[in-house]
């Protein structure tokens, strides 16, 4: 099953089943696809909308692999707007981007980074 992007929870949100086996069938998409991986986690703020979307990593592993990115994705610098890396559209729902985080000079080990406009995105060391 290809990945949906789930309800954005809030607290005091009731949930449904269906919800629910979308959040689960999402997860055994990931793991299908990342089986055996070591990844590093990271939090949507809004997932329903991905022009709203923004993720923020903690820079720890050479590779950022993302999902559905749109046109103007980007890595941004947490404390530093005016650091900025464009990152490639990925229109197809089940074609993961990939980038090497090593091109990146402004991005050393430990910086807080965002990943804005795309529905999922997470750090790993195994490509």
């Amino acid at each position: 099953m290809a990945f949906q992007p789930p309800k954005y929870w809030q607290r005091g949100d009731l949930t449904s089943a269906s919800e629910f086996n979308k959040y689960s069938n999402n997860c055994s998409h990931l793991v299908g696809v990342f089986s055996g991986y070591n990844l590093i986690c990271s939090r949507n703020k809004n997932f329903s909308d991905v022009k709203t979307t923004e993720f923020v990593i903690q820079h720890r592993s050479r590779y950022l692999i993302y999902l559905d990115a749109k046109s103007t994705a980007a890595l941004v610098d947490k404390h530093d707007s005016k650091n900025t890396f464009g990152l490639s559209e990925v229109k197809d729902e089940d074609v993961f981007g990939m980038i090497d985080l090593d091109e990146i000079d402004w991005l050393v080990p430990g910086k807080l980074y965002r990943v804005r406009f795309c529905h999922y995105a997470e750090e790993t060391d195994n490509v």
